[in-house]
């Protein structure tokens, strides 16, 4: 589970999984780490279900992390930065 720099253009929206914002986990986690953190479980078509979460570092890039075995930007955080960025569009903005 590695932090992956992400990129607008790495959004993707994906059909074919199940993508549930974790609004408690999200506050939770952004009071520990004092920044914001977007949590979300994602139910992949082959039932598995993979943590992500997705933050900005402290220069401001996109960086996220999905649980999956993937060491690159995965569909499931392609997908949850689709759904994020339709969510927040400010998150996107540069700062």
């Amino acid at each position: 589970m590695s932090v992956i720099e992400l990129q607008l253009s790495d959004a993707q929206s994906d059909a074919n999984l199940v993508i549930h914002f974790e609004e408690g986990w999200s506050r939770l986690r952004s009071g520990h780490s004092e920044r914001e953190v977007f949590a979300y479980s994602v139910k992949s078509d082959s039932g598995k279900v993979y943590e992500t979460e997705i933050f900005k570092s402290d220069i401001g890039s996109m960086c996220g992390y999905c649980a999956c075995p993937a060491r690159v930007v995965c569909r499931h955080l392609r997908a949850v930065l689709a759904d994020l960025l339709e969510r927040n569009p400010e998150f996107g903005s540069v700062d």
